[in-house]
Protein backbone atom coordinates (compact mmCIF):
# COMPACT_ATOMS: atom_id res chain seq x y z
CA UNK A 1 0.00 0.00 0.00
CA UNK A 2 1.24 3.11 -0.95
CA UNK A 3 1.23 6.53 1.05
CA UNK A 4 -1.13 7.99 -1.35
CA UNK A 5 -3.27 5.67 -1.38
CA UNK A 6 -4.41 6.71 2.16
CA UNK A 7 -7.33 8.81 2.72
CA UNK A 8 -7.08 12.02 2.61
CA UNK A 9 -8.43 12.98 5.68
CA UNK A 10 -5.46 10.38 7.25
CA UNK A 11 -3.35 12.19 4.97
CA UNK A 12 -4.41 15.38 6.44
CA UNK A 13 -4.20 14.24 10.13
CA UNK A 14 -0.70 13.10 9.31
CA UNK A 15 0.33 16.62 7.86
CA UNK A 16 -1.26 19.00 10.71
CA UNK A 17 1.92 17.21 12.95
CA UNK A 18 4.33 18.47 10.85
CA UNK A 19 3.15 22.35 11.78
CA UNK A 20 5.81 22.36 14.18
CA UNK A 21 5.47 25.58 16.15
CA UNK A 22 9.25 25.59 16.50
CA UNK A 23 10.30 25.06 12.94
CA UNK A 24 11.20 28.80 12.57
CA UNK A 25 15.14 27.73 13.01
CA UNK A 26 14.75 27.05 9.38
CA UNK A 27 14.08 29.72 6.63
CA UNK A 28 10.32 30.24 5.25
CA UNK A 29 10.76 28.36 2.03
CA UNK A 30 12.61 25.26 4.39
CA UNK A 31 9.28 24.83 6.22
CA UNK A 32 7.78 21.61 6.24
CA UNK A 33 3.96 23.51 5.57
CA UNK A 34 5.61 25.28 2.47
CA UNK A 35 7.51 21.73 1.10
CA UNK A 36 4.16 20.03 1.18
CA UNK A 37 3.05 21.74 -1.29
CA UNK A 38 6.22 20.66 -3.71
CA UNK A 39 6.00 17.10 -3.21
CA UNK A 40 2.79 16.47 -6.20
CA UNK A 41 -0.84 18.28 -6.97
CA UNK A 42 -2.71 15.80 -4.47
CA UNK A 43 -0.54 16.77 -1.64
CA UNK A 44 -0.53 20.41 -2.28
CA UNK A 45 -4.50 20.59 -2.48
CA UNK A 46 -4.31 18.84 0.75
CA UNK A 47 -2.07 21.06 2.44
CA UNK A 48 -3.67 23.84 0.99
CA UNK A 49 -6.97 23.02 2.44
CA UNK A 50 -5.93 21.80 5.96
CA UNK A 51 -6.07 26.04 7.28
CA UNK A 52 -4.00 24.92 10.61
CA UNK A 53 -0.74 24.00 8.70
CA UNK A 54 -0.61 27.85 7.97
CA UNK A 55 -2.01 29.91 11.00
CA UNK A 56 1.71 29.78 13.37
CA UNK A 57 4.80 31.15 11.53
CA UNK A 58 7.86 32.22 13.15
CA UNK A 59 10.14 34.52 10.83
CA UNK A 60 13.30 35.89 11.62
CA UNK A 61 15.31 37.93 9.80
CA UNK A 62 19.18 36.50 10.70
CA UNK A 63 17.42 33.11 9.15
CA UNK A 64 16.39 34.88 6.27
CA UNK A 65 19.83 36.06 4.89
CA UNK A 66 20.58 34.84 1.17
CA UNK A 67 17.08 33.24 1.42
CA UNK A 68 15.63 35.92 -0.42
CA UNK A 69 13.57 34.16 -3.36
CA UNK A 70 11.02 31.32 -3.32
CA UNK A 71 9.62 28.83 -5.79
CA UNK A 72 5.49 28.59 -6.08
CA UNK A 73 3.25 27.50 -8.75
CA UNK A 74 0.33 29.11 -9.89
CA UNK A 75 -1.98 26.51 -9.36
CA UNK A 76 -4.96 28.86 -10.80
CA UNK A 77 -5.40 26.59 -13.99
CA UNK A 78 -4.98 22.85 -12.74
CA UNK A 79 -7.42 20.01 -13.20
CA UNK A 80 -7.85 17.39 -10.90
CA UNK A 81 -5.45 15.11 -12.64
CA UNK A 82 -2.38 17.35 -13.14
CA UNK A 83 -0.77 20.39 -13.03
CA UNK A 84 -1.38 21.93 -16.55
CA UNK A 85 1.32 24.53 -16.10
CA UNK A 86 3.85 25.46 -13.33
CA UNK A 87 4.75 28.97 -13.09
CA UNK A 88 8.29 29.69 -11.17
CA UNK A 89 8.04 32.75 -9.81
CA UNK A 90 11.06 35.23 -7.29
CA UNK A 91 8.60 36.28 -4.55
CA UNK A 92 9.92 38.31 -1.83
CA UNK A 93 10.08 37.64 1.87
CA UNK A 94 6.36 39.48 2.44
CA UNK A 95 4.93 36.98 -0.43
CA UNK A 96 6.13 34.05 1.44
CA UNK A 97 4.89 35.80 4.97
CA UNK A 98 1.77 36.13 2.96
CA UNK A 99 0.88 33.23 1.20
CA UNK A 100 1.32 31.63 5.01
CA UNK A 101 -1.49 33.70 6.29
CA UNK A 102 -3.75 33.78 3.06
CA UNK A 103 -3.75 29.58 3.26
CA UNK A 104 -4.72 30.15 6.88
CA UNK A 105 -7.93 31.93 5.70
CA UNK A 106 -9.92 32.52 9.05
CA UNK A 107 -8.46 30.23 11.41
CA UNK A 108 -6.38 32.52 14.78
CA UNK A 109 -3.08 33.84 13.62
CA UNK A 110 0.13 32.77 15.99
CA UNK A 111 3.08 35.01 14.74
CA UNK A 112 6.41 35.77 15.98
CA UNK A 113 8.32 38.49 14.19
CA UNK A 114 11.79 39.45 14.84
CA UNK A 115 12.18 41.80 12.51
CA UNK A 116 15.81 43.65 10.60
CA UNK A 117 16.31 47.11 12.45
CA UNK A 118 16.01 48.76 8.62
CA UNK A 119 13.30 47.09 7.98
CA UNK A 120 10.63 49.26 5.75
CA UNK A 121 7.42 49.52 7.89
CA UNK A 122 4.76 50.25 4.75
CA UNK A 123 4.48 45.87 3.50
CA UNK A 124 4.27 44.99 7.05
CA UNK A 125 1.23 47.57 7.91
CA UNK A 126 -0.20 46.51 5.05
CA UNK A 127 -0.26 42.80 6.16
CA UNK A 128 -1.13 44.00 10.00
CA UNK A 129 -3.82 45.77 8.44
CA UNK A 130 -5.26 42.68 6.35
CA UNK A 131 -4.82 40.36 8.98
CA UNK A 132 -5.26 42.12 12.39
CA UNK A 133 -8.71 40.82 12.91
CA UNK A 134 -7.43 37.54 13.33
CA UNK A 135 -4.84 37.93 15.44
CA UNK A 136 -4.42 35.62 18.36
CA UNK A 137 -0.48 35.77 19.39
CA UNK A 138 1.69 38.32 18.45
CA UNK A 139 5.29 38.73 18.64
CA UNK A 140 6.85 41.65 17.46
CA UNK A 141 10.34 42.59 17.63
CA UNK A 142 10.46 45.40 14.83
CA UNK A 143 11.94 48.87 14.18
CA UNK A 144 10.35 52.41 15.29
CA UNK A 145 8.71 52.55 12.05
CA UNK A 146 6.50 49.31 12.28
CA UNK A 147 5.07 50.57 15.59
CA UNK A 148 4.40 53.74 13.51
CA UNK A 149 2.70 52.16 11.23
CA UNK A 150 0.74 49.62 14.26
CA UNK A 151 -0.38 53.39 15.83
CA UNK A 152 -1.70 54.46 12.66
CA UNK A 153 -4.11 51.49 12.50
CA UNK A 154 -5.45 52.48 16.02
CA UNK A 155 -5.68 56.12 15.51
CA UNK A 156 -9.14 56.42 14.98
CA UNK A 157 -12.25 55.07 17.32
CA UNK A 158 -13.41 53.39 14.50
CA UNK A 159 -10.35 51.37 14.00
CA UNK A 160 -10.22 51.10 17.70
CA UNK A 161 -12.90 49.01 17.81
CA UNK A 162 -12.51 46.82 14.71
CA UNK A 163 -9.03 46.06 15.16
CA UNK A 164 -7.02 43.14 17.34
CA UNK A 165 -10.68 41.65 18.40
CA UNK A 166 -9.02 38.33 19.24
CA UNK A 167 -5.66 38.91 20.40
CA UNK A 168 -5.04 37.40 23.75
CA UNK A 169 -1.15 37.67 23.99
CA UNK A 170 0.98 40.59 22.92
CA UNK A 171 4.86 41.23 22.98
CA UNK A 172 6.44 43.98 21.89
CA UNK A 173 10.22 44.57 21.82
CA UNK A 174 12.80 46.76 19.94
CA UNK A 175 16.14 46.84 18.86
CA UNK A 176 18.20 48.90 20.98
CA UNK A 177 19.32 50.47 17.40
CA UNK A 178 15.53 52.23 17.20
CA UNK A 179 15.80 53.26 20.57
CA UNK A 180 15.86 56.82 20.15
CA UNK A 181 14.21 58.97 22.72
CA UNK A 182 14.11 61.67 20.69
CA UNK A 183 12.48 60.07 17.75
CA UNK A 184 9.99 58.74 19.92
CA UNK A 185 8.68 61.42 21.95
CA UNK A 186 8.38 63.13 18.56
CA UNK A 187 6.32 60.12 17.29
CA UNK A 188 4.68 59.55 20.67
CA UNK A 189 3.37 63.52 20.91
CA UNK A 190 0.51 62.66 18.34
CA UNK A 191 0.31 58.89 17.76
CA UNK A 192 0.41 56.11 20.03
CA UNK A 193 -0.73 52.04 19.63
CA UNK A 194 -4.41 52.30 21.28
CA UNK A 195 -4.95 48.69 22.64
CA UNK A 196 -8.36 49.91 23.76
CA UNK A 197 -9.92 47.78 21.76
CA UNK A 198 -8.13 44.51 22.67
CA UNK A 199 -11.44 43.11 25.03
CA UNK A 200 -9.71 39.52 24.82
CA UNK A 201 -6.03 40.91 25.59
CA UNK A 202 -4.94 38.50 28.52
CA UNK A 203 -1.29 38.56 28.81
CA UNK A 204 1.09 41.68 27.88
CA UNK A 205 5.06 41.48 27.51
CA UNK A 206 6.68 44.73 26.70
CA UNK A 207 10.55 44.73 26.88
CA UNK A 208 12.61 48.13 26.59
CA UNK A 209 16.11 48.10 25.32
CA UNK A 210 17.27 50.39 27.51
CA UNK A 211 17.02 53.34 29.75
CA UNK A 212 17.21 55.46 26.81
CA UNK A 213 13.19 54.62 25.71
CA UNK A 214 10.56 53.38 27.48
CA UNK A 215 7.26 51.73 25.83
CA UNK A 216 5.14 52.34 29.41
CA UNK A 217 7.52 55.70 29.91
CA UNK A 218 7.55 57.41 26.85
CA UNK A 219 3.86 56.52 25.76
CA UNK A 220 4.09 54.42 22.87
CA UNK A 221 1.41 51.89 23.86
CA UNK A 222 -1.57 53.71 25.70
CA UNK A 223 -5.25 52.09 26.55
CA UNK A 224 -3.78 48.96 27.97
CA UNK A 225 -6.57 47.36 29.64
CA UNK A 226 -4.76 46.32 32.56
CA UNK A 227 -7.74 44.67 34.84
CA UNK A 228 -8.60 42.13 32.74
CA UNK A 229 -5.01 41.20 32.37
CA UNK A 230 -3.69 37.23 33.91
CA UNK A 231 0.12 37.98 32.93
CA UNK A 232 1.63 41.02 32.67
CA UNK A 233 5.74 41.37 31.81
CA UNK A 234 7.34 45.05 31.48
CA UNK A 235 11.07 45.70 31.15
CA UNK A 236 11.04 49.97 31.37
CA UNK A 237 14.16 51.15 33.00
CA UNK A 238 12.79 54.28 33.13
CA UNK A 239 9.31 53.43 34.59
CA UNK A 240 9.12 55.35 38.10
CA UNK A 241 9.04 52.98 41.43
CA UNK A 242 5.17 54.64 41.63
CA UNK A 243 3.79 54.51 38.18
CA UNK A 244 4.98 50.81 38.56
CA UNK A 245 3.41 50.33 41.65
CA UNK A 246 0.16 52.08 39.98
CA UNK A 247 0.30 50.06 37.07
CA UNK A 248 0.23 47.03 39.10
CA UNK A 249 -2.61 47.85 41.42
CA UNK A 250 -4.58 48.22 38.54
CA UNK A 251 -4.20 44.62 37.55
CA UNK A 252 -6.70 43.13 40.03
CA UNK A 253 -7.21 40.09 37.61
CA UNK A 254 -3.26 39.59 37.81
CA UNK A 255 -1.73 36.01 38.16
CA UNK A 256 1.55 36.64 37.25
CA UNK A 257 3.73 39.59 37.03
CA UNK A 258 7.25 40.32 36.49
CA UNK A 259 8.63 44.21 36.43
CA UNK A 260 11.89 45.61 35.48
CA UNK A 261 11.81 49.31 36.96
CA UNK A 262 13.47 52.29 38.41
CA UNK A 263 14.49 52.40 41.90
CA UNK A 264 13.59 55.07 44.29
CA UNK A 265 16.30 57.52 43.38
CA UNK A 266 17.43 60.36 45.81
CA UNK A 267 16.00 62.80 43.88
CA UNK A 268 12.53 61.74 44.72
CA UNK A 269 12.78 60.67 48.35
CA UNK A 270 13.59 64.44 49.47
CA UNK A 271 11.79 65.27 51.28
CA UNK A 272 10.73 61.82 52.58
CA UNK A 273 8.34 63.19 54.91
CA UNK A 274 6.32 64.34 52.09
CA UNK A 275 5.76 60.93 50.25
CA UNK A 276 1.87 60.61 49.58
CA UNK A 277 0.10 58.01 51.94
CA UNK A 278 -0.52 55.35 49.52
CA UNK A 279 -4.00 53.85 49.44
CA UNK A 280 -4.00 50.10 50.12
CA UNK A 281 -4.57 47.60 47.70
CA UNK A 282 -5.69 43.61 47.52
CA UNK A 283 -4.44 41.41 44.10
CA UNK A 284 -6.22 38.50 45.39
CA UNK A 285 -5.63 36.66 42.62
CA UNK A 286 -1.31 37.25 42.20
CA UNK A 287 0.75 34.64 43.07
CA UNK A 288 4.07 35.43 41.39
CA UNK A 289 5.67 38.33 41.56
CA UNK A 290 9.22 39.08 40.22
CA UNK A 291 10.51 43.06 40.77
CA UNK A 292 14.09 43.94 39.62
CA UNK A 293 14.68 47.40 40.54
CA UNK A 294 17.55 49.14 38.17
CA UNK A 295 19.16 52.54 39.41
CA UNK A 296 22.10 54.63 38.75
CA UNK A 297 23.22 55.87 42.55
CA UNK A 298 23.72 53.38 45.34
CA UNK A 299 21.14 54.62 47.70
CA UNK A 300 18.04 54.25 46.03
CA UNK A 301 14.77 53.02 47.89
CA UNK A 302 12.61 50.05 46.82
CA UNK A 303 10.43 49.40 49.69
CA UNK A 304 7.93 51.80 49.14
CA UNK A 305 6.45 49.84 46.47
CA UNK A 306 5.48 47.06 48.84
CA UNK A 307 3.48 49.63 50.87
CA UNK A 308 -0.23 49.69 51.21
CA UNK A 309 0.05 46.33 49.50
CA UNK A 310 -1.56 42.92 50.09
CA UNK A 311 -1.58 39.71 48.02
CA UNK A 312 -3.27 36.88 49.97
CA UNK A 313 -2.28 34.30 47.05
CA UNK A 314 1.33 34.98 46.32
CA UNK A 315 3.27 31.97 46.24
CA UNK A 316 6.58 32.93 44.50
CA UNK A 317 8.08 36.24 45.51
CA UNK A 318 11.90 37.30 43.85
CA UNK A 319 13.36 41.18 44.54
CA UNK A 320 16.73 42.25 43.02
CA UNK A 321 17.61 45.76 43.62
CA UNK A 322 22.01 45.74 42.82
CA UNK A 323 21.74 49.80 43.25
CA UNK A 324 19.47 49.49 45.98
CA UNK A 325 20.32 50.14 49.66
CA UNK A 326 16.93 50.43 51.68
CA UNK A 327 17.37 49.53 55.33
CA UNK A 328 13.76 49.04 55.42
CA UNK A 329 13.06 46.67 52.75
CA UNK A 330 12.94 43.59 55.17
CA UNK A 331 10.82 45.20 57.41
CA UNK A 332 8.18 46.25 54.85
CA UNK A 333 8.66 42.62 53.38
CA UNK A 334 7.10 41.41 57.43
CA UNK A 335 4.22 43.85 56.99
CA UNK A 336 3.28 42.81 53.78
CA UNK A 337 3.35 38.66 55.09
CA UNK A 338 1.34 40.09 58.26
CA UNK A 339 -1.34 41.63 56.54
CA UNK A 340 -1.68 39.19 53.33
CA UNK A 341 -0.43 35.61 55.00
CA UNK A 342 -0.08 34.60 51.97
CA UNK A 343 1.64 30.68 51.22
CA UNK A 344 4.98 31.80 49.84
CA UNK A 345 6.60 28.94 48.19
CA UNK A 346 9.56 30.46 46.52
CA UNK A 347 11.07 33.65 47.97
CA UNK A 348 14.45 35.27 46.74
CA UNK A 349 16.22 38.07 47.74
CA UNK A 350 18.52 38.67 45.14
CA UNK A 351 21.57 41.39 45.02
CA UNK A 352 19.61 43.07 48.18
CA UNK A 353 21.26 44.97 50.82
CA UNK A 354 19.98 43.69 54.08
CA UNK A 355 20.79 42.75 57.79
CA UNK A 356 21.24 38.79 58.54
CA UNK A 357 19.41 39.99 61.62
CA UNK A 358 16.34 40.69 60.39
CA UNK A 359 15.64 37.68 57.97
CA UNK A 360 15.04 35.39 60.72
CA UNK A 361 11.93 37.12 61.80
CA UNK A 362 10.38 37.43 57.60
CA UNK A 363 11.31 33.49 57.58
CA UNK A 364 9.37 32.73 60.46
CA UNK A 365 6.52 34.06 58.61
CA UNK A 366 6.57 32.16 56.11
CA UNK A 367 5.72 28.12 57.29
CA UNK A 368 4.72 27.10 53.50
CA UNK A 369 8.56 27.73 52.34
CA UNK A 370 10.12 25.41 50.00
CA UNK A 371 12.78 27.19 48.64
CA UNK A 372 14.97 30.09 50.01
CA UNK A 373 17.40 32.41 47.85
CA UNK A 374 19.67 34.82 49.24
CA UNK A 375 22.00 36.89 47.14
CA UNK A 376 24.39 39.53 48.74
CA UNK A 377 24.92 42.88 46.34
CA UNK A 378 28.20 42.05 44.15
CA UNK A 379 29.80 44.96 45.68
CA UNK A 380 33.13 43.41 48.14
CA UNK A 381 31.63 43.41 51.11
CA UNK A 382 30.90 40.63 53.34
CA UNK A 383 27.12 40.05 54.45
CA UNK A 384 27.24 37.36 57.28
CA UNK A 385 24.48 36.19 55.18
CA UNK A 386 25.72 32.18 56.63
CA UNK A 387 24.08 33.66 60.13
CA UNK A 388 21.03 32.86 58.51
CA UNK A 389 21.68 29.62 58.32
CA UNK A 390 22.43 29.07 62.54
CA UNK A 391 18.88 31.23 62.82
CA UNK A 392 17.31 27.64 60.81
CA UNK A 393 19.09 25.06 61.83
CA UNK A 394 17.50 22.77 64.48
CA UNK A 395 18.92 21.54 67.20
CA UNK A 396 17.97 17.93 68.45
CA UNK A 397 17.06 17.04 71.85
CA UNK A 398 16.44 20.73 72.98
CA UNK A 399 13.19 21.27 74.72
CA UNK A 400 13.34 25.06 73.86
CA UNK A 401 14.02 25.04 70.20
CA UNK A 402 12.88 28.80 68.69
CA UNK A 403 14.11 27.10 65.03
CA UNK A 404 11.72 24.15 65.76
CA UNK A 405 8.99 25.58 63.43
CA UNK A 406 10.89 27.76 61.53
CA UNK A 407 10.65 26.58 57.84
CA UNK A 408 9.67 23.54 58.08
CA UNK A 409 8.78 23.08 54.48
CA UNK A 410 12.48 23.72 53.46
CA UNK A 411 13.78 21.77 50.73
CA UNK A 412 16.34 23.94 48.83
CA UNK A 413 18.93 26.59 50.21
CA UNK A 414 21.12 28.73 47.90
CA UNK A 415 23.01 31.99 49.94
CA UNK A 416 26.07 33.66 48.08
CA UNK A 417 28.16 36.10 49.97
CA UNK A 418 30.99 38.20 49.33
CA UNK A 419 34.62 37.70 50.91
CA UNK A 420 36.13 41.10 52.02
CA UNK A 421 39.83 42.63 50.73
CA UNK A 422 41.36 43.09 54.11
CA UNK A 423 43.25 39.88 54.07
CA UNK A 424 45.25 41.64 51.01
CA UNK A 425 47.25 44.77 50.31
CA UNK A 426 45.01 47.89 49.55
CA UNK A 427 46.55 48.89 46.70
CA UNK A 428 48.73 45.82 45.12
CA UNK A 429 45.59 42.84 46.03
CA UNK A 430 48.64 40.97 47.35
CA UNK A 431 47.78 38.42 49.97
CA UNK A 432 48.86 39.28 53.65
CA UNK A 433 51.43 37.09 55.18
CA UNK A 434 49.31 34.07 56.74
CA UNK A 435 46.96 34.03 53.46
CA UNK A 436 49.08 32.66 50.99
CA UNK A 437 47.97 29.75 49.74
CA UNK A 438 50.43 27.12 50.97
CA UNK A 439 49.65 28.61 54.58
CA UNK A 440 45.99 28.75 54.64
CA UNK A 441 43.09 26.19 55.58
CA UNK A 442 40.42 27.37 53.56
CA UNK A 443 37.90 25.35 54.64
CA UNK A 444 38.73 27.01 58.57
CA UNK A 445 38.37 30.11 57.40
CA UNK A 446 35.39 29.94 55.47
CA UNK A 447 33.64 28.44 58.31
CA UNK A 448 32.89 25.50 55.92
CA UNK A 449 31.81 23.05 58.82
CA UNK A 450 29.99 24.94 60.86
CA UNK A 451 28.08 25.56 57.59
CA UNK A 452 27.42 21.45 57.01
CA UNK A 453 26.82 21.52 60.96
CA UNK A 454 23.78 23.78 60.22
CA UNK A 455 22.55 21.79 57.20
CA UNK A 456 23.36 18.50 58.61
CA UNK A 457 20.31 18.98 61.40
CA UNK A 458 17.69 19.39 58.89
CA UNK A 459 19.00 16.01 57.26
CA UNK A 460 17.60 12.74 57.93
CA UNK A 461 18.18 9.64 56.54
CA UNK A 462 16.74 8.30 53.45
CA UNK A 463 13.63 6.60 54.14
CA UNK A 464 12.97 8.07 57.22
CA UNK A 465 9.54 9.12 57.57
CA UNK A 466 8.46 12.68 59.09
CA UNK A 467 7.12 12.14 62.01
CA UNK A 468 9.10 9.10 63.31
CA UNK A 469 11.71 11.42 64.55
CA UNK A 470 11.57 13.62 66.88
CA UNK A 471 10.82 16.99 64.48
CA UNK A 472 8.46 17.48 61.63
CA UNK A 473 11.03 18.97 59.75
CA UNK A 474 11.24 18.61 56.14
CA UNK A 475 14.62 17.04 54.57
CA UNK A 476 16.76 19.25 52.48
CA UNK A 477 17.33 18.20 49.39
CA UNK A 478 19.67 20.93 47.69
CA UNK A 479 22.09 23.30 49.60
CA UNK A 480 24.14 25.61 47.52
CA UNK A 481 26.52 28.28 49.28
CA UNK A 482 28.75 30.50 47.34
CA UNK A 483 31.71 32.68 48.22
CA UNK A 484 32.62 35.39 45.31
CA UNK A 485 35.36 37.97 45.03
CA UNK A 486 37.39 34.73 46.32
CA UNK A 487 41.56 35.64 45.33
CA UNK A 488 42.73 33.38 41.98
CA UNK A 489 45.09 31.96 44.40
CA UNK A 490 42.35 30.31 46.66
CA UNK A 491 40.39 28.79 43.60
CA UNK A 492 43.15 25.77 43.63
CA UNK A 493 43.16 25.21 46.99
CA UNK A 494 42.12 21.80 48.40
CA UNK A 495 39.16 22.24 50.94
CA UNK A 496 39.10 19.63 53.63
CA UNK A 497 35.57 19.65 53.67
CA UNK A 498 34.39 18.33 50.88
CA UNK A 499 35.46 14.63 51.92
CA UNK A 500 32.94 15.02 54.38
CA UNK A 501 30.34 16.63 52.49
CA UNK A 502 30.91 13.44 50.04
CA UNK A 503 30.10 11.40 52.95
CA UNK A 504 26.72 13.33 54.19
CA UNK A 505 25.80 13.17 50.13
CA UNK A 506 26.27 9.26 50.95
CA UNK A 507 24.25 8.95 54.00
CA UNK A 508 21.51 11.72 53.70
CA UNK A 509 19.51 11.96 49.91
CA UNK A 510 21.33 15.99 49.56
CA UNK A 511 23.45 17.25 47.21
CA UNK A 512 25.73 20.15 48.75
CA UNK A 513 27.39 22.58 46.53
CA UNK A 514 30.10 24.75 48.14
CA UNK A 515 31.55 27.24 45.28
CA UNK A 516 34.08 29.84 44.92
CA UNK A 517 33.63 32.61 42.42
CA UNK A 518 36.96 34.15 41.52
CA UNK A 519 37.40 38.04 41.87
CA UNK A 520 35.81 40.19 38.88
Amino acid sequence: MLINDLPRELLARIFSYMNDWMCGEKPLRHREPHLLTDVCVKWREIALSERGLWNKLIYDWKLERGQRTGRVYDYSCYNNRRLSTAITKDFSKMALISSYLERAASRPLYLIFNLHPSEPSSPFAKMFQRHSSFLRNLSLCAPLSVYRALAMMTRTSTARKARFPMLEFLHFSMPCKNSDKASVRKFTSTKQIDLTGCITLRKLHVDSPDRSFGFITDNLVSGIPYSQLTRLVITDFGLSLLRGREILTRCTSLVSCSLTISQWEERDVIPLYSTPTLAPVALPHLRNLIVDFSGITLNGQISPFFQALTLPALAKLTLSAPHAADENIVGELIRLQLHSCAPILILGLINVTLSYEEVPDLLRLLPLLQYLRIEAPRDGHCYSLTNILRAIQYNRGESNNRAENMLPELKEVHISDNLSDWHAEQFSRWLEDGFKPQQLDLSQFLGDHEVLDYIESRCWREGTARGSVDTVLQSLDVFTMVWRNVPVEWLTINRRVEKRRDEMEKIYPIGIYLLLEGRE
